[in-house]
């Protein structure tokens, strides 16, 4: 009986490290601002040309731009595991997906005005800065 379950998580485990061809893979700790804003600047163009809908996804640019988002909003989650594991409070929990989303675009601001920091330092940058304003008025859980 445990053979099975154990051969399933195994299986599972694999296909969940498995690679995927994506951006996400290129985008790291070291990746530049400035290639977030060149793919934000790229996907401006060509809504702005109306040659696609305005659906996020509906273009390469609107994928690798997405993925940029989601790699400052993992840098964050991370970074608040980091701190619960230590024993203080953590802050992503307690925010809405409208503080998340927020709590990120703010992160993508801080990339477009500073293209020469990286991504990985543009998103630590407002989340250390979030959470330190929640610590001093005391909401941080």
């Amino acid at each position: 009986m445990r053979l099975p379950i154990i051969a399933a998580i195994a299986a599972l485990t694999i296909l969940c490290a498995a690679p995927t061809p994506s951006l996400a893979n290129e985008i790291n700790d070291k990746t530049r601002c400035s290639d977030f804003v060149a793919t934000s600047d790229g996907y401006e163009k060509v809504i702005s040309a109306g040659n696609v809908s305005k659906r996020f996804h509906a273009t390469e640019e609107g994928q690798k731009l997405q993925e940029f988002y989601l790699y400052m909003g993992n840098v964050m989650d991370g970074l608040d595991v980091d701190h619960i594991q230590s024993g203080t409070p953590g802050i992503m929990a307690s925010l809405s997906d409208d503080g998340r989303r927020n709590l990120v675009a703010a992160a993508a601001v801080q990339c477009r005005n500073h293209p020469n920091m990286t991504v990985w330092n543009a998103a630590a940058f407002l989340y250390r800065g979030t959470r330190d304003l929640e610590m001093q008025f005391g909401t941080a859980k």
